[in-house]
């Protein structure tokens, strides 16, 4: 079992361990932590790549997404406790992030459509997310913040903002164990 450098409760499986699960590694590299999370690219002999996460309560990204079913899921899986963390891969997919394309229209060009999928997930999921202004309130504030000039210089996404009134009222709050 690995252990972080900086966080003595935020461990990893080693290289034989993970073959164990997923066969031989061919690469592993830390892409991103913070205090509760641990992140590595991690690539296999045989080509296949991941995100391996291992992760400390409070957390509900496993648990989500196993219950999830959405084509803007990649494919998943879950892995073993380790100590406190929860672990998990997650396919690596080799794609722009929205703040590497273009300004503007063509980044709202691809950020509506994923908004209308992200609101017709099922209310039921679970999550932590504890938003005082409520559901509409803040895919508004997403969505301005997304637009770098707020709602008046493209007009308001009536589909997603009916999709999102359908969910029940108030925030699904699922508490942490």
């Amino acid at each position: 079992m690995l252990t972080h450098p900086d966080m003595a409760d935020l461990v990893m499986c080693d290289d034989d361990q993970l073959a164990a699960l997923l066969g031989d590694v061919a690469a592993r590299e830390t892409i991103h932590w913070w205090p509760l999370s641990w992140v590595q690219r991690l690539e296999l002999a045989d080509g296949r790549r991941y995100a391996y996460k291992s992760q400390l309560p409070p957390t509900v990204e496993p648990e989500f997404y196993d219950a999830a079913r959405s084509p803007l899921l990649p494919r998943h899986r879950r892995l073993d406790r380790l100590g406190a963390c929860d672990t998990m891969i997650v396919e690596w997919l080799e794609v722009p992030r929205l703040d590497q394309l273009p300004e503007n229209k063509e980044r709202l060009a691809h950020a509506w459509p994923l908004l209308g999928q992200i609101a017709e997930l099922d209310p039921g999921l679970p999550v932590y997310l504890d938003c005082p202004m409520g559901r509409i309130g803040y895919v508004h504030c997403v969505v301005d913040t997304m637009r770098d000039g707020g709602c008046r210089r493209f007009g308001r996404p009536g589909h997603l903002l009916t999709a999102v009134r359908r969910w029940p009222s108030g925030v699904h709050r699922r508490p942490v164990e």
